[in-house]
C-alpha cells in the first residue's frame, strides 16, 4: 500500500465515522491555526500604524510531537509619518479560552530599525475570534491599539 493510499484511506474512514467537525464546531485554537494579515488602527495621535504577517502552528516538541500548544512567529511593520520604521521579526506563544487568545511575543531580529533598537519592545496581542477568516482585538506593547487579522488566502494549485 502507498502513502497516498494509506492516507486516503484514513482521510475516507475519518470522514464516515464523523471524525472531522466543521469550523463552527473547532475549538478556538484550531481555528486560529493559520497564515494572517493583521493591521492596527492608527495611534500615536493618528501618525503611526503597525502591519504585518503572523503564522500560528501546533507547537511541536524535540521529537516532533505536537505538544497540544500553539505557538507562532511574525513580522510587524511599524511606521509613523515623519518618524520612525521599525521591521521586527518575532516569535510567540499563544494561550487560548475558547474563542479568546493571549498571545505573548519576544524579538528575534530587527530587519530594519531607525533608531535604537532597545527602545522596541514585543508586540503581545489579546483577539477574539469573530469567524474562521477573522480575528480582533489589541495590541499590547508600548502602546495599546486596536488590531484586525485576517486570514490569508491559501494558493491553490
Amino acid at each position: 500500500m502507498t502513502l497516498a493510499q494509506f492516507l486516503f484511506g484514513t482521510l475516507f474512514a475519518t470522514l464516515l465515522s464523523g471524525g472531522l467537525t466543521s469550523a463552527s464546531a473547532q475549538s478556538g485554537a484550531e481555528r486560529a491555526i493559520g497564515s494572517w494579515d493583521f493591521q492596527s488602527v492608527p495611534y500615536r495621535d493618528d501618525t503611526c500604524q503597525m502591519s504585518g504577517t503572523m503564522r500560528i502552528r501546533p507547537d511541536r516538541d524535540a521529537s516532533g510531537r505536537s505538544t497540544g500548544e500553539l505557538s507562532c512567529a511574525f513580522t510587524a511593520v511599524e511606521a509613523c509619518i515623519g518618524q520612525d520604521r521599525w521591521i521586527v521579526e518575532q516569535i510567540c506563544t499563544v494561550e487560548n479560552s475558547g474563542d479568546q487568545l493571549s498571545i505573548s511575543s519576544s524579538i528575534v531580529n530587527f530587519i530594519e530599525a531607525d533608531t535604537f533598537t532597545g527602545s522596541y519592545l514585543p508586540d503581545h496581542f489579546v483577539l477574539t475570534i469573530e469567524s474562521a477568516s477573522r480575528m480582533k482585538g489589541q495590541i499590547i506593547s508600548s502602546i495599546s491599539a486596536g488590531v484586525e487579522f485576517v486570514r490569508q488566502e491559501e494558493a491553490v494549485s
